[in-house]
């Protein structure tokens, strides 16, 4: 008769056991699902940002770099009429140049 009891405790156990177990995986999956929809809101929410600063970023980037660009340009064409200029200068003192000595010759 006592290993009756025993098969009936331990039956009672198990089904106790079994349903706990149910109701604690059942919650944790309720917890994780909640977690996991928070961390896609909080990604998703962080992408959108980082996409605006990326792109607030590029758009400045951009200006800097078209603004620099025409510096650039307008630097390089000043220097070029100057290096034109003084090319030419030399270019008219050696004719110059040449032609005296050709004379002295």
């Amino acid at each position: 008769m006592r290993a009756c009891e025993v098969c009936k405790c331990l039956s009672k156990l198990r089904t106790e056991v079994c349903k706990c177990l149910s109701k604690l995986g059942t919650e944790v999956c309720k917890s994780l699902s909640k977690l996991r929809t928070e961390v896609c809101k909080c990604l998703s929410k962080l992408g959108t940002e980082v996409c605006k600063c990326l792109s607030k970023l590029g758009t400045e980037v951009c200006k800097c770099l078209s603004k620099l660009g025409t510096e650039v340009c307008k630097c390089l064409s000043k220097l070029g009429t100057e290096v034109c200029k003084c090319l030419s200068k030399l270019g008219t003192e050696v004719c110059k140049c040449l032609s005296k000595l050709r004379s002295v010759y």
